[in-house]
């Protein structure tokens, strides 16, 4: 993992069991020393797992409707400001204050710790803000400072978000076209956290993105680039290919949308043999690459119709003539439906249905 440059980090604490009122709400009023070692050891441990498997994230923007609540406007006040400590105080108390509000509400919620992070990692700058719930692995003072993290569990994060500053500033002077495929903020809700903390997403003002058309583009080429650029891997390329798509077009046909989980099952039976071994490695960092901030495909999205019946089909025209095919159906010798002369420059069509045979060889009978 790429190093990170942490500019500032505070921790603050809400206490509530579930089904019950909050007891204390902990504020701490001073950023912590971001050069702690324990300090950093959290962030990064935090970081190194978000968007793995089992922390998959959710793409999108802020909310625009009336119940988004005081943080995207807070976080654009601090984005304009000197951005200096008593800013990024002022801004984690904005959050806390909406947190505090909605986890009383919320019967069933819980509380736990939350960090706000503000950090650059392979020269993107972020924002983190993210519930982490109390372990045995993570021991925090009563003054909110990291003390041991011996057993650092965060393989499952409970709820967290991230907005990636830049593409934030872009969105802001983006046109309405543009802004259509600009997703700056990330966020992890696991569905299992729905009534325990998922107050945490409507407090920081989440909204999934426009991404049907990014992400099934994205799920198709990726993978099979992930399989083309591994020399013996290439021999389950097609096989891949074929159950990706059609995967994704009975999700379409059932209106449902196509899921990372999935996706990754797919994935798992085209390991090769002598791979086997390592398939739960090769999942999680195939996964972990497609929720990546780059690539950006959500743990869940719906499938777009055109995006993938252009990745399924080779499409061309001239003045005379019109053709469209299954890329699957194209091949390098003549057994092939759709069969490629690549000396002649020739495409020769099998298996013609009859009532086209029949219109072709009417045709040929009027004279052409």
């Amino acid at each position: 993992m790429a190093e990170i440059a942490i500019s500032r980090v505070i921790v603050h604490e809400i206490v509530k069991e579930q089904h019950k009122s909050i007891s204390k709400r902990h504020i701490r009023e001073t950023v912590l020393n971001s050069q702690n070692a324990t300090v950093k050891k959290l962030v990064e441990g935090v970081t190194k797992v978000y968007g793995t498997r089992m922390n998959g994230a959710h793409y999108g923007t802020f909310k625009t409707t009336h119940d988004r609540g005081p943080f995207p406007d807070g976080y654009k006040t601090y984005i304009n400001s000197s951005q200096g400590d008593g800013d990024f105080i002022a801004l984690s108390k904005i959050a806390m204050g909406e947190l505090y509000r909605l986890a009383e509400i919320a019967t069933a919620s819980t509380g736990g710790y939350f960090m706000f992070a503000d950090y650059v990692i392979a020269a993107e700058r972020f924002l983190l803000v993210v519930m982490i719930k109390k372990t045995p692995g993570i021991t925090i003072s009563p003054n909110l400072e990291p003390e041991e993290l011996d057993r650092l569990e965060l393989d499952r994060i409970s709820s967290a978000a991230k907005i990636n500053i830049a593409k934030y500033a872009a969105f802001l002077s983006a046109s309405e076209e543009q802004k259509q495929s600009i997703n700056y903020l990330s966020f992890i809700s696991p569905s299992s956290s729905k009534g325990t903390s998922g107050y945490f997403i409507s407090a920081i003002g989440c909204s999934k993105g426009s991404t049907s058309s990014q992400a099934t583009k994205r799920v198709l080429t990726e993978t099979e680039k992930w399989f083309t650029e591994r020399a013996d891997w290439k021999v389950n390329t097609k096989r891949l290919r074929q159950e990706l798509t059609d995967y994704l077009s009975q999700q379409k046909a059932d209106e449902k949308s196509a899921r990372l989980s999935d996706i990754g099952e797919i994935v798992r039976k085209s390991i090769p043999t002598k791979y086997l071994e390592q398939a739960e490695t090769i999942v999680e960092e195939l996964t972990k690459h497609l929720n990546s901030e780059d690539i950006g495909v959500p743990v869940e999205f719906p499938v777009h119709a055109g995006e993938l019946k252009k990745n399924t089909h080779i499409k061309g025209k001239t003045k005379n003539w019109n053709l469209e095919f299954d890329r699957m159906a194209l091949g390098k010798s003549d057994a092939a439906t759709v069969y490629y002369n690549s000396k002649s420059q020739t495409i020769t069509l099998k298996n013609l249905p009859e009532e086209l045979l029949s219109e072709i060889q009417a045709q040929l009978k009027l004279g052409s």
